[in-house]
């Protein structure tokens, strides 16, 4: 997602490293071994703690994030993620 948003397609084939959670990537930032993105929520829960990595807010006119919410085609609460969806779409 982080090289997604930078539109900086050159760096993908140079990212040799790939973070598996939030807590992971904060660890190989607090290691030195780059930056990386982090919702709001996780900063507001704390995931920084214990850590010196600093968060500075990303500062784009473009950001922008594509949700996608899928489910199986028989799946008895397909009512409910419709619903769920249009939530999503009014927020």
């Amino acid at each position: 997602h982080a090289l997604a948003a930078c539109n900086r397609p050159e760096l993908r084939a140079s990212a040799t490293m790939i973070g598996t959670s939030l807590h992971t990537l904060v660890q190989m930032v607090d290691n030195g071994l780059g930056l990386t993105m982090l919702p709001e929520m996780a900063l507001d829960a704390g995931i920084l703690n214990g850590t010196n990595v600093v968060a500075r807010p990303l500062k784009s006119e473009n950001a922008n994030r594509e949700i996608a919410l899928v489910w199986r085609k028989n799946s008895p609460r397909s009512e409910e993620f419709r619903l769920l969806a249009e939530e999503l779409r009014a927020g």
